[in-house]
């Protein structure tokens, strides 16, 4: 059985993948004629489950829906390239954080295992 702040820290770095792929494809597509910038949601729902007692994130989504506040240029097109660099920068922090700190929670379950 894993401990719940691996569950949680796992739960957060497959979102931050999820992200990237979201990040990316908008920023393959900067020059796609009527393209609509996607986003990711999970933080807000992720922290009412956590604050909920008794609740868990295995029934909270990452939700990849248009992006409503994104500015739209004479083609149609939504994604704005320095947000996006912004986002990806963002998230890379974000996941590198989740892995040293399931790295760091690993590392005690090992020591516990081991005795030390």
């Amino acid at each position: 059985m894993l401990s719940a702040s691996i569950e949680v820290l796992t739960r957060f770095m497959d979102v931050a993948a999820l992200r990237h792929q979201v990040v990316a494809n908008n920023i393959a597509n900067v020059n796609t004629p009527q393209f609509k910038a996607l986003i990711v949601d999970f933080e807000k729902a992720a922290e009412q489950a956590i604050k909920t007692p008794g609740s868990d994130l295995k029934g909270v989504t990452a939700e990849v829906r248009v992006d409503p506040n994104a500015p739209v240029r004479r083609d149609g097109n939504t994604v704005d390239i320095d947000q996006e660099m912004a986002r990806l920068h963002k998230n890379n922090i974000m996941f590198r954080t989740y892995a040293q700190l399931l790295a760091g929670e690993v590392n005690m379950m090992r020591s516990a295992i081991a005795g030390r």
